[in-house]
């Protein structure tokens, strides 16, 4: 008698075979991997683990590539990314602001 551990993980899904038998996939971005390991083991999380990172979308493993194309070094690519963090989060801030004053125009409007 073995004891199956059912987890709940995000982009986890479980699909019969045509022999009714449980099928594990991890489910990203209209993609998915199969996981063959038993569920609950550290194999298991590992796998899991790889997958995810395999689905993980494009642009955001592009960036740290390129760096390394052009030869840029540690500490630029982190002074890179932290002021293109700082201008991100306020580009959004404002985006989030306008939107927020506009909603609240038409609300007195409308």
């Amino acid at each position: 008698m073995s004891i199956t551990m059912e987890t709940e993980l995000p982009f986890l899904s479980r699909e019969p075979d045509r022999h009714g038998n449980e099928r594990i996939y991890v489910r990203r971005n209209g993609k998915r991997i199969r996981i063959r390991e038993p569920e609950g083991t550290s194999a298991f999380a590992k796998a899991y683990s790889e997958a995810v990172d395999k689905l993980r979308a494009a642009p955001v493993a592009s960036v740290p590539l390129a760096a390394g194309i052009f030869e840029m070094s540690y500490w630029q690519f982190q002074v890179a990314n932290f002021v293109s963090a700082l201008i991100w989060s306020a580009a959004l801030l404002v985006f989030g602001d306008v939107i927020g004053k506009l909603a609240e125009w038409l609300w007195r409007v409308v």
